[in-house]
């Protein structure tokens, strides 16, 4: 038996030979999603009526590559933090599958039952076999303002 083998650096040896021959696959980072807001009417705007419907659109792309190997879908959430005074809301969420294509995109409509400013937070995530993966992204603003 030789010294190396007996303290272990053999294996260590052996085992960093055969990682060598594997190929490593890394997701890019995903993009942050677009967002942007439209009032009842359809017009982009910040300033919103308390408790009238307003339109929530996201849009993201997925790197080739990782848009031919995953499955599943995406959860989009879609959340209001107050500025100021009020309290969190979760404004709405949307389940879009993935397809094999890069581009998706998702339309919410929300509403908002209490005055106040608040920053729009719109959540991404990737489910696979109902289970959550590590995937993520996190999109912050615009500020709105409901009156």
């Amino acid at each position: 038996m030789t010294t190396s083998e007996s303290d272990g650096a053999g294996d260590a040896r052996d085992w960093a030979k055969r990682q060598s021959n594997v190929r490593a696959f890394t997701l890019e980072p995903l993009d942050a999603p677009n967002v942007s807001v439209a009032d009842n009417n359809g017009r982009p705007g910040t300033e919103l009526i308390v408790g009238e419907a307003f339109n929530v659109m996201a849009s993201w792309i997925l790197d080739q590559q990782s848009s031919l190997l995953l499955g599943g879908e995406w959860h989009l959430d879609i959340f209001a933090e107050p500025i100021g005074y009020g309290s969190d809301a979760k404004l709405g969420f949307a389940v879009v599958p993935l397809s094999g294509d890069r581009h998706f995109s998702a339309r919410c409509s929300v509403r908002l039952g209490e005055p106040g400013i608040f920053e729009l937070v719109t959540v991404l995530t990737h489910y696979n076999f109902g289970r959550l993966t590590t995937i993520a992204a996190i999109a912050r603003g615009p500020i709105l303002t409901f009156r």
